[in-house]
């Protein structure tokens, strides 16, 4: 075997050394950070988790549907927080279809429940293809209707559209800024949707998954500690539903929503109570 041939090989069993060693280096960073630390030269997981978000929280709903324009008691919590928060709940949707133009409200803070009674409260009240991103209370009767929220959850009056608005002051007056529309969310099929509110930041996370993180463009109003979180309109009846809610009262990170937010519950929970 000349020099050469000799070099060829031990290069290949280098090289398969090499990532034979990566992949137990990898098999040990895993085990280090999710079960024991064992490597001393790197920080433990629970030096890590120390950074994260401390908060509070208080589940709902879980062994049945939230009843309509119900205020939801999260009292238990010292903290509550109307302001910074996260939220997360489950939303089915029956199909039924309700012929309104009344956008479908889920959630929003109020001092007490608001009343939608007839189709004349609207999303929009101007008659244009280009809705803008940011309504003043000329454009929607959002902003004057529900007056006690810096945030509202709606389902579009016609389409299978998840919304999220947020109340905030362009130095002159209140204004909705509309985040970006969820798109098409499933009909008979319970989904999750995680709303993660700071005074700079939202994101939303659909099934655990982030899908829009958006960063607000005026300051926030700020809401009193009294006001409460209230379940969707009287108007919708049973066409939506929502459970499972899980109030936080700080924002909490992306690993967190995939660890401390509760399981999807199932299509019976809501078809059944």
């Amino acid at each position: 075997m000349d020099i050469g041939q000799i070099a060829k090989v031990g290069s290949g069993s280098l090289l398969i050394g090499s990532i034979i060693g990566l992949v137990i280096f990898v098999i040990l960073l895993i085990y280090h950070y999710t079960v024991k630390p064992i490597l001393p030269f790197l920080p433990s997981s629970q030096v890590m988790y120390e950074s994260l978000p401390q908060y509070q929280y208080k589940t709902l709903y879980t062994s049945s549907p939230a009843p309509n324009n119900t205020a939801l008691d999260f009292s238990s919590i010292t903290d509550f927080n109307p302001n910074e928060f996260t939220l997360s709940f489950d939303v089915f949707i029956n199909g039924t279809y309700k012929s309104t133009t009344v956008p479908r409200v889920l959630l929003y803070f109020s001092i007490d429940p608001v009343n939608i009674t007839s189709n004349s409260f609207k999303e929009y009240k101007v008659d244009s293809t280009e809705i803008p991103s940011i309504l003043n209370g000329n454009q929607t009767d959002i902003l004057n209707t529900f007056s006690n929220t810096n945030f509202i959850v709606y389902m579009d009056p016609v389409k299978n559209d998840l919304k999220i608005g947020l109340v905030t002051n362009n130095g002159t007056s209140n204004v909705l800024e509309l985040l970006p529309t969820v798109n098409n969310v499933p009909i008979n099929q319970p989904f999750q949707i995680t709303i993660i509110k700071s005074n700079k930041f939202v994101e939303i996370y659909k099934n655990k998954l982030l899908v829009t993180t958006y960063k607000i463009r005026n300051p926030s109003i700020l809401i009193v500690s009294t006001a409460k979180l209230y379940s969707p309109i009287s108007f919708i009846a049973d066409t939506i539903k929502i459970g499972n809610i899980q109030y936080f009262n700080n924002i909490i990170t992306s690993s967190q929503v995939r660890s401390s937010t509760n399981p999807i519950k199932g299509k019976s929970f809501f078809t059944t109570s």
